[in-house]
């Protein structure tokens, strides 16, 4: 269970920091929109 909630947790960190990112302009294919098409990859 606390496996799974530090997981959940772990996934919002990243999403938010994605997002955080989107703000600034980056080139295609720049790594954070790499890891989150590597982290729907894995589910």
């Amino acid at each position: 269970m606390f496996l799974l909630l530090l997981f959940l947790f772990l996934i919002f960190l990243i999403i938010s920091f994605d997002t955080s990112l989107h703000a600034i302009p980056m080139p295609r294919g720049a790594k954070p929109k790499g890891f989150m098409m590597g982290l729907g990859v894995c589910f």
